[in-house]
């Protein structure tokens, strides 16, 4: 009987079965109850559980939702409290301004091409070249707020990686807009720009040409071989070098040194 109810048959149908069939042959038995069954017992015999048996309805009892809005309104406003512990070390410690950059001598002496554009406020369209690590975004953005009257610039950061020639569109559009009405002038920053191909890279020439927007691109690859060569007549190719021990090693006690939510001490 044990056997017949661990196959799904009730105690009492299994039971009946054993005393028909003479209780020597669960084979028997099985026959007789599979023969024997009626239609309302078929639909009524042990059958698998459904799935919504696993699965927790919400209810009074289990959800609140006043409760659970305000516990993740709380958690919100503790997250954006402080955005910038957030972000990584490299991203808080990043050079403000080009006082700050480290390294980089030969593009940062005071009588260097981009302190006479900083100190003049007539930033020409540049090509920074250098392996990853040594600086290009970092003096890209720095070259804005070095300049007397940061506010009349807009940079805009894309990435060839993630971006197309409809997001430089969109952005060139908008720097036409704010050109127009003198409000503000508009530093395209395009990392990795040696992910464009030669159309791409063509849908530059016009606005730089034209004054739209003052054009920065970073590149890891040689861009005499990488980059067009209309692109290149029209940009000042300026090029990194490897950071050496003594900079890492100032880059790395700025860190400690820091006390305030940028440093190490806010990750740690």
């Amino acid at each position: 009987e044990e056997q017949l109810v661990s196959m799904g048959f009730p105690s009492d149908l299994a039971a009946e079965a054993l005393t028909a069939t003479g209780g020597d042959s669960i084979q028997k038995a099985t026959d007789w109850i599979l023969s024997h069954r009626s239609p309302h017992q078929s639909t009524t015999a042990t059958s698998q559980p459904k799935l919504d048996r696993f699965l927790l309805r919400p209810n009074s009892k289990t959800l609140n939702p006043a409760v659970s809005n305000d516990d993740s309104n709380k958690r919100l406003k503790l997250s954006s409290s402080n955005p910038r512990q957030h972000q990584p070390l490299s991203e808080r410690m990043r050079p403000r301004t080009l006082d700050d950059v480290v390294g980089q001598d030969h593009l940062l002496s005071p009588a260097s091409l981009l302190r006479s554009a900083v100190d003049s406020n007539r930033l020409p369209s540049i090509i920074f070249w250098g392996p990853p690590g040594t600086g290009k975004t970092s003096i890209a953005k720095s070259l804005i707020n070095s300049c007397k009257d940061p506010s009349q610039y807009r940079f805009v950061s894309l990435s060839a990686v993630t971006s197309g020639v409809k997001d430089v569109r969109d952005a060139v559009e908008s720097a036409k807009k704010l050109n127009l009405e003198g409000r503000k002038r508009t530093v395209l920053f395009m990392d990795e720009v040696h992910r464009f191909n030669k159309s791409q890279q063509d849908s530059f020439l016009p606005v730089i040409e034209d004054g739209s927007i003052l054009f920065i691109g970073a590149t890891t690859e040689n861009p005499s071989f990488h980059l067009i060569t209309p692109l290149l007549s029209r940009c000042r190719v300026l090029t990194l070098n490897p950071l050496k021990p003594d900079h890492v090693k100032t880059l790395l006690r700025r860190a400690v040194d820091d006390d305030s939510d940028r440093g190490l001490s806010n990750t740690v």
